[in-house]
């Protein structure tokens, strides 16, 4: 009998993410491979064919969803980063709405405008792309389950994420000790 797991929610708990605001995603290729490019040694990213797809699909987004603006992105060989803005990139990078125990969102938030549905039509765009144009494998999985994101607070946070994102490349080989490690750990069982 197979067990299942019950997997924990990684998103902010009450948290609307269809809010105006500015979020920083990041998302992983399946298995850390390495497939959208490589690192020249002097720390610039060179993408792939793949890796071009992703650029492309990414820059999609914001012509096909006219309430989100896209700032700062980095792909890397095997993840991807980007800062999402819902609203206008003319509005501060402040959330002011904040988790309330005692009024809790409504559950009946348009799908299409939150940062999930976002990152799912980027992820299932591209994949389809990436198979049709270079695997030809049209069972074969290309992102990681799931992403990771963060609410940017404020004007410095968002300064420092930029930084972050910018300089992403020159640390790759911090980058792919952290995967090997994060591979390893999963192999063992105790991560996703």
């Amino acid at each position: 009998m197979k067990s299942t797991k019950s997997r924990k929610s990684i998103r902010l708990q009450g948290f609307d993410y269809a809010q105006n605001g500015w979020y920083f995603i990041t998302i992983c290729i399946k298995g850390f491979e390495e497939l959208l490019g490589k690192i020249s040694n002097d720390g610039i990213f060179i993408p792939n064919e793949t890796g071009k797809i992703v650029e492309e699909t990414w820059l999609l987004t914001s012509q096909i969803r006219p309430t989100v603006e896209l700032d700062i992105y980095q792909i890397m060989p095997n993840h991807f980063h980007g800062i999402v803005v819902i609203g206008s990139k003319n509005s501060p990078p402040l959330i002011q709405r904040f988790p309330d125990t005692h009024n809790p969102p409504s559950k009946f938030q348009s799908p299409k405008k939150t940062i999930g549905a976002i990152v799912r039509g980027f992820k299932g765009a591209s994949t389809k792309l990436i198979r049709q144009n270079i695997t030809r494998n049209f069972e074969e999985k290309i992102w990681q389950r799931n992403y990771y994101e963060r609410i940017i607070r404020d004007e410095a946070e968002l300064n420092r994420i930029r930084n972050y994102i910018a300089n992403n490349p020159k640390r790759w080989q911090e980058d792919k000790e952290f995967f090997k490690k994060l591979l390893d750990k999963m192999a063992k069982g105790s991560g996703e």
